[in-house]
């Protein structure tokens, strides 16, 4: 079952965060509230955020080590569930196999909770946001393109219609 976006978001998108450590969670949606990013929904398990998961978030923002299931199945579920979420990962520890792994399957990005984790993540959301913009920018122009083509030939059908009629060919 692929969910699609009920809105469309420019200016503040959906974010939810998902991490099991209240203090750390609550640093992150500060972090992102401070930073113009106020759409945010805190949750503290996967589970709570897999209930809401039909609000269609632009991004969603979890801890590898989320409750019952590890990163990379939890990142699955939410990618069948609908593609379209952007996927940032908190992890405490550099793992190379992890980071290839949860790319591999999706994520935007991999964010070791350092000292740097909270501007990487302002800086990815930036990222998803400039990403997102160039797909709808590049859909617009796809529309416009293919509008003109069929207006072009409607009228090369109008005009060989009226030439055929008047036995002109």
């Amino acid at each position: 079952m692929l969910l699609k976006r009920k809105h469309t978001t420019k200016d503040k998108p959906l974010i939810f965060v998902v991490e099991e450590n209240k203090v750390y969670n609550n640093f992150i949606c500060t972090y992102l509230s401070s930073n113009s990013f106020k759409n945010t929904q805190s949750y503290h398990s996967g589970a709570e955020a897999l209930k809401m998961i039909k609000q269609s978030p632009d991004i969603l923002i979890f801890n590898y080590n989320i409750d019952t299931m590890n990163g990379v199945e939890f990142l699955k579920f939410v990618k069948t569930v609908n593609n379209e979420i952007e996927i940032l990962i908190l992890a405490e520890q550099d793992n190379l196999e992890k980071e290839v792994e949860s790319m591999k399957y999706g994520a935007f990005d991999y964010i070791i909770k350092d000292e740097n984790a909270f501007p990487n993540l302002i800086k990815q959301i930036n990222n998803i946001l400039l990403k997102k913009k160039s797909i709808n920018h590049n859909k617009r122009t796809w529309t416009i393109l293919v509008f003109i083509a069929l207006v072009a030939t409607l009228f090369y059908i109008l005009i060989y219609g009226i030439l055929y009629n008047n036995n002109l060919l």
